[in-house]
């Protein structure tokens, strides 16, 4: 398939069920952002159900499994719940589900560890301060970030303290059928993702999207981090599946055309590498640069910008193609000059 092809599902409504292969189901639920939905997927098995991630600690996602549990589960308990990363509209449920029903927990060890860290007491106010302010933030985002500190057991449940861990180039059964294991970096630090070849179907999470790109960003622990080279290696990790295999993604359509789709992704990173590069025609700060591609991003959202442009610029200083002053704050980036060779 040299084209990506959207399925023609009709999109479940809130609190129902769309079966898109035998056995397997698609619902949606709300999202309080910009985002507004995430899909999730139940696979029958039988004696109980499979669900693959769970939305986030939000009153409108429980009651929707509530309905869920008495009008189309037919009294049969989930005993695995599937979490592809730590990112809340994932794994924000999951240990309310398994809590309900005494569930196992599958996910990658550094995900569960992630969360777990994620759900202690977070990074420290100074140390967030310290970050956005070698990147040029405003004092009035530094005041912000100061007053409204984020914290994810807002809306993430407890998770239990054990799990069953998914482990790249391991398998799981689901549905009777066994499901490759494919884990990326990039978006988060050890993404789950699940492929059956005997049945051409992919569990994508959040490493394929249709109509959307997902955020590739460096965070305020580790701020020198590389994760746009990983996520294109990533990304060349998933053209191992036949043309054919349908995708299962964590927001937008079902589709057809994994390969495709990763070339546009990538050609989307490279696009962006570039007009970096463009812009850095005097010494500027990463949010300079940000205000320049994102003029309109509000300050919830703003960190998710900023971490993406850095996880750009942190790329092409690896690549040799620009330059960084550290000496005062903000730091400054700056394109590489070039030997002209006469």
């Amino acid at each position: 398939m040299d084209q990506l092809v959207i399925e023609n599902f009709p999109v479940p409504k809130a609190g129902e069920l769309v079966e898109v292969s035998e056995g397997i189901f698609w619902l949606r639920m709300p999202l309080p952002m910009s985002l507004n939905h995430i899909n999730l997927y139940l696979v029958d098995e039988g004696d109980s159900f499979a669900v693959i991630d769970t939305g986030m600690n939000y009153p409108d996602s429980k009651v929707l499994w509530e309905q869920l549990f008495e009008t189309h589960c037919q009294n049969k308990p989930i005993k695995k719940v599937v979490v592809t990363h730590m990112h809340p509209d994932h794994v924000g449920l999951a240990g309310w589900i398994c809590e309900r029903f005494d569930a196992a927990l599958y996910m990658t060890q550094t995900e569960f560890f992630a969360t777990q860290a994620g759900l202690a007491d977070g990074i420290p106010p100074e140390t967030n301060i310290q970050f956005y302010t070698q990147i040029g933030m405003p004092q009035e985002f530094l005041d912000f970030v100061a007053q409204s500190p984020y914290r994810m057991s807002n809306i993430v449940a407890p998770i239990p303290h054990q799990f069953r861990r998914l482990s790249n180039g391991g398998t799981l059964t689901l549905g009777g059928n066994e499901w490759q294991i494919i884990t990326g970096a990039g978006h988060t630090f050890e993404h789950a993702s699940l492929y059956c070849k005997e049945r051409l179907l992919y569990f994508s999470g959040d490493q394929l999207l249709p109509e959307i790109t997902s955020n590739v960003s460096v965070y305020v622990m580790e701020p020198n981090a590389n994760p746009l080279a990983l996520w294109y290696e990533s990304l060349d990790s998933l053209t191992v599946m036949d043309k054919n295999t349908l995708v299962l993604p964590s927001h937008n359509q079902p589709f057809k055309g994994v390969h495709p789709r990763v070339g546009v992704i990538k050609d989307h990173h490279d696009v962006f590498l570039d007009k970096l590069v463009c812009l850095l025609n005097t010494p500027k700060s990463v949010y300079d640069l940000t205000q320049e591609l994102f003029p309109k991003v509000d300050f919830l959202e703003m960190p998710l910008a900023v971490g993406e442009c850095l996880a750009h610029l942190n790329y092409l200083l690896a690549a040799g193609r620009i330059t960084c002053d550290q000496s005062g704050l903000p730091y400054l980036y700056d394109r590489k000059s070039v030997e002209i060779k006469t």
